[in-house]
């Protein structure tokens, strides 16, 4: 994924700020080996999220942040649903591994968590399981021909700072 990622352009906002996905100068599959581009004087959005210096992440920057990573989501979006990207919808739905992660642990684990919030599913607790229903169902759906690759999408990761 990362390298075809390659080809979305970085997002640059007018507060000049710029989201961009890692740039790989060497993949060796065999070792499951990446070399990515280290981009100087930058610091990555887990740190930044991290850091309890309120001089750091004030409400202004935040609010700067929440709109550039908005617009690269956007493009992410656009990108991934164009047709140079059928290809790319395919790989990505055969791959079964992945696939299974993703329902586990965000369809058939999101009604468990909510639970803990019960005025969130106070009125939208029927809604919320078929959802759930509708994404299993989806999951099982046979995935893999180009005839079906309009109907997926991609989706990009969550953002886990490792705490």
């Amino acid at each position: 994924m990362l390298s075809a990622l390659q080809a979305l352009p970085p997002t640059t906002t007018s507060e000049n700020l710029t989201i961009n996905i890692p740039q790989i100068l060497h993949s060796d599959r065999q070792t499951n080996t990446k070399i990515l581009y280290d981009i100087p004087h930058t610091i990555d959005l887990s740190k930044l999220l991290l850091c309890n210096d309120e001089r750091v992440l004030d409400q202004p920057i935040a609010e700067s942040i929440g709109r550039a990573l908005g617009i690269w989501t956007r493009s992410f979006h656009q990108w991934a649903a164009h047709s140079n990207q059928a290809q790319l919808r395919v790989d990505v739905g055969l791959n079964m591994p992945m696939r299974k992660l993703k329902l586990k642990i965000t369809y058939q684990a999101f009604m468990g968590v909510l639970e803990n919030f019960p005025e969130l599913l106070e009125g939208n607790r029927e809604t919320l399981e078929q959802v759930r229903i509708e994404a299993v169902e989806n999951f099982e759906r046979e995935e893999g021909g180009e005839e079906n690759s309009d109907d997926w999408g991609l989706i990009h990761g969550d953002l886990w700072t490792g705490k």
